[in-house]
């Protein structure tokens, strides 16, 4: 295979518009990060051989990036990597700088081992590169060519063609119209006006089990279920009737994308006009709404900045919501406990609760001070145990 160069694709084109005006100090903002524990017995050797597996089967692991063109920065997919990012080290507690994507790949693993075994490894990445839900096939690929052999899969650059063929018009046409239609709406929030930025998490082991099992009974996603607890709780605490919403959409809902490391995450927009008293209704509504809202979840993020503000994402009055799979709970059992966080990166919108599969709702918000922030997760949480034992 010779070298190939196209476009990004819209999900990297999104992470790019996120990232490109970042300070030097924040560009470890950009960065990934996911682990690995190894089998006993695992050698050095394989896992450098499984790594080249995993390269040879994902194009974006051999891509470098020209970023010089603002608005149209392009890719390149290289037959064999221009470096080998992999190192073995004995322990790995050095942080991650900003990774230079124009320089090198935009990853790196480092394998730690001990006595030419190894135990574990650690892959960070530039956003650009692979979103969380790639990191997940990422680590599964990695399991599965440990023991065989892995086949090929498509890379950005063929989705992007496919994004931007005659063929995705109307498609493309209808998810812009969608963020048109939502950004004529008003967005009355006037209630955070406070200084600063705020980050806490609350992290209990009863949540996960508590949202399946409404989940379950009600006939709509986990993630459903912690949405509809989030704004509901945000309609009891802010002066609104209507919630103007974002929604981290995965994009991974194709057989054609499922498994493509690649960065694949946009927001889409959302009302929600409410539901008052009724949980199981609110779940029912915002069940429908989610759904038409992430099947609109690509889009030419370009077409939208024609018309959006130009002001960041993160001051926007809005409440974005991503729901985070792919690892198991490994909290104990106990009371909730909310602990106040450094605010690590500020991607996302003013107003961004992220529900971790893990049992962790983390919640990020511009203008509210400690105690409010802490009272919505506390309230997020009791929403759910209240209605999953009515549920049963």
């Amino acid at each position: 295979m010779t070298e190939r160069s196209g476009p990004l694709t819209f999900g990297q084109l999104s992470v790019w518009r996120d990232v490109r005006s970042l300070p030097e100090e924040r560009a470890a903002n950009a960065n990934v990060a996911t682990s690995l524990s190894l089998p006993p017995g695992t050698t050095v050797e394989s896992v450098q051989r499984a790594l080249r597996k995993v390269v040879a089967r994902h194009g974006s692991l051999r891509t470098t990036y020209d970023l010089s063109e603002w608005d149209g920065p392009m890719q390149t997919e290289h037959h064999e990597p221009l470096t080998w990012p992999v190192t073995v080290v004995d322990h790995d507690d050095d942080p991650v700088g900003g990774l230079d994507i124009e320089k090198d790949h935009g990853w790196l693993v480092k394998i730690v081992a001990d006595n030419g075994h190894a135990t574990s490894l650690s892959l960070v990445n530039h956003h650009i590169v692979a979103d969380a839900g790639a990191q997940v096939v990422l680590r599964e690929d990695i399991t599965k060519a440990l023991d065989g052999s892995l086949g090929e899969a498509t890379g950005p650059l063929d989705l992007a063609a496919r994004q931007q063929a005659p063929a995705s018009r109307a498609r493309n046409a209808a998810a812009v119209d969608n963020w048109r239609r939502s950004l004529s709406e008003p967005a009355e929030v006037a209630w955070a006006d406070g200084p600063g930025t705020v980050q806490a998490s609350l992290t209990t082991a009863d949540l996960i089990p508590a949202t399946e099992r409404i989940a379950a009974r009600a006939e709509v996603s986990a993630s459903c279920v912690l949405l509809t607890a989030y704004l509901t709780a945000v309609r009891e605490f802010a002066p609104v009737d209507e919630v103007p919403v974002r929604l981290m959409s995965a994009n991974r809902f194709s057989a054609v994308t499922q498994d493509l490391v690649t960065s694949l995450n946009q927001w889409v927009p959302m009302w929600w006009p409410g539901v008052d008293g009724d949980f199981r209704a609110a779940l029912a509504d915002l069940q429908t709404r989610s759904l038409k809202a992430y099947r609109l979840g690509t889009y030419d993020p370009a077409a939208v900045a024609a018309f959006r503000p130009s002001r960041p994402k993160w001051e926007e009055p809005v409440w974005g919501f991503n729901f985070i799979t792919g690892r198991p709970a490994t909290v104990g059992a106990g009371e909730p406990t909310v602990r106040v966080e450094p605010v690590g990166n500020l991607f996302g919108h003013r107003f961004y609760l992220r529900a971790f599969a893990s049992g962790t709702l983390r919640l990020r918000a511009g203008g509210l001070d400690t105690e409010v922030v802490g009272k919505l997760l506390g309230r997020i949480h009791e929403l759910v145990l209240t209605n999953a034992k009515v549920a049963g």
